[in-house]
């Protein structure tokens, strides 16, 4: 049984020259044409790798289309006919499809938005995840270049730039380093190229070098902030340059001072998840320190813990150097006003131990002379100038002084609306402390103030260098006439 001659030849009407479909345009039409054929019609049937779609397979002419929007991709297409029993004849066309006609080339640049300022920091260098990756259509020649087209002089790139020659995929890993403060936002930028082979590319990433400098509480005056329990007090990470604390998130601690001069445990007290401020509203009084752990969006490992620091005036000990700050919550008005009224003498040389001090506030004068120590006089002065009452117990004709520093201290000493309170409570700014001294020695007295420290009369004037929290000493808060 003979066979007769003929060839196959499938072609692409309307555009025989390049076999390509783009994925976002009509469907192209196929023709398969049979040439030097002498024989009964055949059957024809029209097949497709995945990603094309023929509607009408069975016939000599179909309608194809790309069913996926990609950049470039390859696919095939086959044609065959029948002629009955098993004598059939197969063909192929090799084209591509997407959006692009010839190989595409893709650059993905890795770097951070902003990474943290790494001076002055005494542990090892932070570094934040950087890197970047190419890949290709199809395999091609060339090399892939990565540098920093400005602000070089504000990170560290180990890794990160230089020149590779790539085909169809590459990727490497490096880090980021911060070294100098940005100018603005997004100063430093990086640029990544590929030359070469049958495509180019270019993409760009800008980042900002971040230096957090401390904790702020905006509503914080200099003298130190006390506020009443649930009043929101605002917290925030001074950040350079301006606005780049949006690329930050801050996980804000606080603990309180305990009546032994010991804090307790760090608490999460906010979080910000894009953000370096917070508003803390505090349930329970006491006297709070706060800091924050700052760390690049999506940066990873590049954090910190930053505190709210206190400097120092050596006249008055307003703030000590080298400690974190602390602020003052109070459950009652009176504490305020006390602790106020106590402030607005630091300074004074009204209760030096030489000098006279009249009558006034119900009680006796006091004259100055040698071992005449007046501290408890001036807590006395105070709490009734601001509201409260302190009784007068002693005077050799009538009772005209108020209680003396040992008394505040003993805690088995009853003093008429001041109740002791027990160590197991953190103090608060208001509370009167007293350091009790060995019989025969006197003690000392003052009124807590918004970090804990104590004002009192010293031997120099008015001041804060009284430590009024600890084991040694014993603090009572006013309840009127409830005791």
């Amino acid at each position: 049984m003979g066979y007769a001659r003929f060839w196959w030849l499938p072609c692409l009407f309307g555009s025989p020259d390049v076999a390509h479909i783009d994925s976002s345009a009509d469907a192209v039409e196929f023709h398969a044409v049979l040439s030097d054929y002498r024989g009964a019609a055949p059957t024809f049937l029209w097949t497709a790798s995945e990603g094309l779609s023929i509607p009408p397979p069975n016939s000599q002419a179909t309608e194809v289309t790309a069913d996926e929007t990609v950049s470039w991709d390859t696919a095939y297409m086959s044609v065959s006919a029948t002629f009955g029993g098993d004598r059939s004849l197969t063909s192929y066309i090799y084209l591509d499809y997407g959006t692009n006609s010839t190989p595409q080339v893709h650059l993905s640049l890795n770097v951070p938005d902003a990474v943290l300022l790494n001076s002055n920091v005494v542990s090892a260098a932070k570094v934040a995840p950087a890197g970047w990756s190419f890949w290709s259509d199809a395999p091609t020649s060339g090399v892939v270049r990565v540098f920093c087209v400005s602000g070089a002089d504000k990170v560290l790139v180990p890794g990160l730039v230089g020149e590779w020659a790539v085909s169809d995929s590459y990727s490497v890993a490096a880090t980021l380093e911060g070294i100098g403060t940005s100018a603005a936002l997004g100063d430093v930028v990086f640029r990544m190229e590929f030359c070469g082979g049958d495509a180019t590319n270019t993409t760009e990433k800008a980042t900002t070098v971040v230096r957090v400098g401390d904790v702020l509480l905006p509503s914080a005056p200099a003298d130190g902030l006390v506020v009443l329990t649930n009043t929101p007090v605002a917290m925030l990470l001074d950040c350079e340059p301006a606005g780049s604390g949006s690329f930050l998130s801050t996980a804000w601690h606080t603990r309180r001072l305990k009546s032994d001069g010991s804090y307790d445990e760090w608490q999460l007290a906010e979080y910000n998840h894009h953000g370096a401020s917070v508003v803390f509203t505090p349930s329970l009084g006491g006297i709070y320190q706060v800091r924050a752990l700052a760390s690049v969006v999506a940066g990873g490992v590049d954090e910190r813990f930053y505190v709210w620091e206190a400097d120092e005036n050596p006249t008055t000990g307003l703030k000590k150097r080298g400690k974190i700050k602390a602020f003052g919550v109070c459950d009652e008005q009176w504490q305020i006003d006390l602790r106020n009224c106590a402030k607005s003498f630091i300074g004074s040389t009204a209760y030096l131990e030489l000098t006279d001090v009249p009558a006034q506030y119900g009680f006796s004068a006091s004259p100055g002379r040698n071992d005449a120590y007046k501290c408890n006089l001036f807590v006395a002065h105070r709490a009734v100038q601001s509201g409260l009452s302190v009784p007068a117990i002693h005077g050799r004709l009538w009772r005209a002084h108020p209680p003396l520093a040992n008394e505040w201290g003993d805690r088995s000493f009853a003093i008429q609306g001041w109740l002791c309170i027990d160590l197991s409570f953190c103090p608060q700014p208001g509370y009167i402390s007293s350091d009790p001294a060995p019989a025969g020695m006197p003690g000392h007295v003052g009124i807590v103030d918004f970090d804990g420290q104590g004002i009192s009369a010293g031997m120099n004037n008015v001041n804060r260098f009284f430590k009024a929290c600890g084991s040694h000493a014993t603090l009572r808060k006013y309840i009127g006439e409830e005791l």
